[in-house]
């Protein structure tokens, strides 16, 4: 069985084709992944920090209200030990 040229350089032609665009195409595809991977990273790590923010808010507010209490409850204990002095 034997080719004749004309085919053959289709042949050679189509697979030359092939073999210059199949890299291309996965080259493609692998940095839609990576690009696909890269902006979900992104719109993860803006919630994190916003959820960090959020949480850094409650933290300074709770520290806030527990020092006023702990001011309020160091007076009313300065005040009964002033009250144990004078009635002791």
């Amino acid at each position: 069985m034997t080719i004749e040229w004309p085919v053959a350089i289709i042949i050679i032609v189509l697979i030359a084709a092939i073999g210059g665009v199949g890299p291309e195409l996965v080259t493609r595809k692998s940095k839609n992944t990576h690009d696909a991977i890269e902006a979900e990273f992104g719109r993860q790590y803006q919630d994190m920090a916003q959820n960090y923010e959020s949480l850094a808010q409650e933290l300074r507010e709770g520290q806030a209200k527990m020092q006023s209490d702990l001011a309020e409850l160091r007076k009313k204990v300065d005040s009964m030990e002033r009250m144990l002095k004078e009635v002791g």
